[in-house]
């Protein structure tokens, strides 16, 4: 239904209900008004338009499961379960959903086995669906142990599911076996290389184990893939802080030349900048320079050049 048709009939409701009359739509009507408000996140009329539209066709299908989805919404989870169970349809997503959601908001883990079970028994065409909406419901529950079991049940029979491998992951990082979740996430880079979540999860597991290097590596995949992620650049600098060496063999690799060597270089260039411009204190060149001991940095210089500052002044 087009936006006009849709302001339509809002302005028909409003209307009459400032006149204190019930006006009438038929299901579609209700059902679209109430997707508009969905769809613009204005629910001020939500409510008492349902009601409207229950009062006017009960029997409703559409109108009845968006009366589950609000008691699901205010935790009313009894009551949407009550509802369900009036609803005469079978082989209907949106209701076999909502009902497994009830379960876990419940607890009611043998519920959903029990119901999922059915399901499969009957070889419904949404089982794979089933078990990719319920498993992350399982883990927002901290139901850990039942949501590795659902989830290994639903891999058994779809075992090139990814989402349910990502799942897995999941929750062998919550509970600390991080190695079994760097194996399957590697899994998972194989299906899909060019993911950025999953090279971003490879190297956040990684940093877990303190393996910096091999965290930045993956966070450099995930950059390749998407560079967009600010919490990924965030971690990566982190990495590279908690990681001097990963930075020092990269500039070895490209300078070929130690980065602590190329720094002093650098320092005593300028120390010997400052001398040819007329600079006589050593004590301000060495403060310049970067060091906070005169005596250190007269060996250093001594080092590098072969004579001492003091003399190379003279020279």
């Amino acid at each position: 239904m087009k936006k006009d048709d849709i302001s339509r009939l809002l302005q028909r409701y409003l209307s009459a209900r400032e006149m204190g009359k019930e006006p009438y739509f038929d299901a579609d009507e209700v059902d679209e008004l109430l997707g508009s408000f969905e769809e613009s996140d204005n629910y001020d009329y939500f409510d008492e338009v349902l009601a409207l539209g229950l009062k006017l066709h009960p029997g409703n299908t559409d109108l009845q499961i968006r009366q589950c989805k609000l008691f699901v919404y205010n935790e009313d989870y009894n009551s949407a379960l009550a509802l369900i169970d009036s609803i005469a349809e079978t082989d209907n997503q949106d209701l076999d959903l909502l009902r497994l959601e009830c379960y876990c908001m419940l607890d009611r883990y043998d519920k959903l086995i029990e119901y999922t079970e059915k399901l499969i028994e009957e070889d419904c065409d949404y089982l794979e669906t089933v078990f990719e909406c319920t498993a992350p419901l399982l883990s927002d529950m901290e139901m850990n142990n039942e949501a590795r079991d659902f989830i290994n049940r639903g891999i058994d029979l779809f075992p090139q599911n990814l989402v349910l491998k990502d799942e897995l992951c999941y929750n062998r990082e919550i509970e600390g076996d991080i190695d079994g979740a760097i194996s399957i996430c590697n899994e998972l880079i194989d299906k899909n290389p060019y993911s950025h979540e999953y090279w971003f999860t490879l190297g956040r597991l990684y940093s877990i184990k303190l393996e910096f290097e091999k965290a930045i590596e993956a966070f450099d995949f995930a950059l390749t893939c998407d560079d967009s992620d600010p919490e990924l650049k965030i971690l990566k600098a982190y990495c590279l802080y908690m990681n001097e060496n990963y930075l020092s063999r990269m500039f070895r690799r490209e300078m070929n030349l130690p980065l602590v060597k190329y720094m002093m270089q650098k320092r005593m260039e300028a120390a010997k900048k400052y001398l040819d411009e007329g600079y006589a204190n050593l004590q301000e060149v060495s403060r310049l320079t970067g060091f906070s001991d005169p005596l250190y940095f007269s060996k250093c210089f001594k080092k590098e050049y072969g004579v001492a500052p003091s003399k190379y002044i003279g020279v």
